[in-house]
Parts: structure tokens; C-alpha cells; sequence
């Protein structure tokens, strides 16, 4: 099952941090990219057959926006529906300006509905 997500709002020059985590016990492959082809990351890991387990970290990085629509991509091995909720903040100074948005992706890869297999972090600031 695969599942494609448009995180809004950051634009080109941004700067862009990301961390991901999951406790799906099958295969799971994230990517994030952009309008103009740019590829941030793509995460795996590896089928383990059924079962609860752990929050397990795939990765962490940053770079900056490369174009003004970043889009995550999350596919996973399960035969069910992938459902995802997203949640975006928008960051303000002191001043009152937008100075970022920070944005949590979770995914539910089966029949649970606790949407607690898949966590993404993301976070653009202006430069």
C-alpha cells in the first residue's frame, strides 16, 4: 500500500530538519521529496514478520528547500489501508512574523486505528 502526502507551506530557501521513527513490524520505506525532483531522504526497514515492538528510529537529517512543495511518500507491505493524519504549526517570533512551520505525519498501517506505527517530524524555518 502506498500513500502520498503534500506538506504545504514551506518554500524554497527554507531550512529543513526531519527525524522518523516507526513500530510497524513489516516493511515500511518513507521518502520525501519536492516539486522539482530534489530527494531529502528515504528511509526503510525491513520486514519482521507480526507482532508489537518497539519504536525503532529510521533517521534524521536537514537541508534546505530546494522547491515549494515537499512531498512525503510512505509505503509499507501491508495488504490494509494505509491511513495517515498530519498536523502542521505554523511557528512565530516574538515579533509576530511566521518564522516556520513544523509538521507531524502518523500513519496506521492496519486494523488498530492507533495510528502509532509510523512517526515523521518535520520542521522548515525561514533562513
Amino acid at each position: 500500500m502506498k500513500r502520498e502526502i503534500i506538506l504545504s507551506g514551506a518554500e524554497k530557501g527554507y531550512a529543513l530538519s526531519w527525524s522518523a521513527f516507526t513500530r510497524a513490524s513489516r516493511a515500511i520505506t518513507i521518502s520525501m521529496t519536492d516539486e522539482t525532483g530534489h530527494r531529502y531522504f528515504t528511509l526503510n526497514k525491513a520486514d519482521e514478520g507480526t507482532g508489537h515492538y518497539a519504536y525503532k528510529f529510521l533517521g534524521e537529517g536537514s537541508d534546505t528547500c530546494a522547491g515549494n512543495q515537499l512531498k512525503v511518500s510512505i509505503e509499507n507491505s501491508y495488504p490494509e489501508e494505509l491511513q495517515t493524519v498530519v498536523s502542521a504549526t505554523q511557528i512565530y517570533g516574538s515579533d509576530g512574523r511566521l518564522k516556520g512551520i513544523s509538521y507531524t505525519v502518523c500513519a496506521e498501517d492496519y486494523t488498530d486505528a492507533n495510528f502509532s506505527d509510523f512517526c515523521l517530524n518535520v520542521v522548515a524555518w525561514l533562513k
